[in-house]
């Protein structure tokens, strides 16, 4: 692949289509970790399931019930986990505040890591809409200064003819 090509793939199509699913998906997210970072939401017990590795990517997904036993959610992921080694059927206090992937522990900071990839998001957007911006700016430019050089010609053109027009005319009686 040439220099140009690998050029056109990263900011024509990779940029914009990573910058807009991070935007979609962060913005999605925001809502349920700031909630739960203010602590609203509804409480309960997330218990903590068997270790499932794939491909080298280890996680945890357990089961989180509310504390009035009324929503229960399954195979969930805990976001904001207290440090350290956990082991199956441990448990943590945790909110659902309406992120069917994860509940959140009370408190934690998941919301910091949402907004800076939602700016990052709306940033790599900005730069994308920029650049064609600047890219569509050139052909008008180019256009401009044609337009700009034709209509300097033609004047210099009319200056000239009405010169030779005033040498070439008799003087008058």
């Amino acid at each position: 692949m040439n220099r140009a090509a690998a050029k056109w793939l990263f900011w024509g199509l990779a940029l914009p289509v990573l910058s807009l699913g991070l935007l979609v998906d962060k913005a999605a997210e925001i809502g349920p970790a700031w909630r739960a970072h203010l602590g609203t939401g509804t409480p309960g017990i997330y218990t903590y399931g068997p270790r499932e590795c794939v491909r080298g990517e280890c996680t945890r997904l357990g089961d989180w019930i509310s504390d009035d036993g009324r929503t229960a959610l399954r195979r969930v992921h805990v976001i904001d986990a207290p440090d350290g080694e956990v082991r199956e059927d441990d448990t943590v206090r945790a909110l659902y505040t309406g992120n069917s992937a994860g509940v959140y522990v009370a408190g934690g900071g998941a919301w910091l890591a949402d907004a800076a990839l939602l700016l990052l998001g709306l940033l790599g957007l900005a730069g994308w809409s920029v650049g064609v911006i600047i890219r569509a700016a050139g052909p008008v430019r180019r256009w401009r200064e044609r337009r700009a050089e034709q209509l300097a010609r033609r004047e210099r053109y009319a200056r000239q003819g009405r010169m030779l027009a005033e040498h070439a005319a008799p003087p008058a009686p």
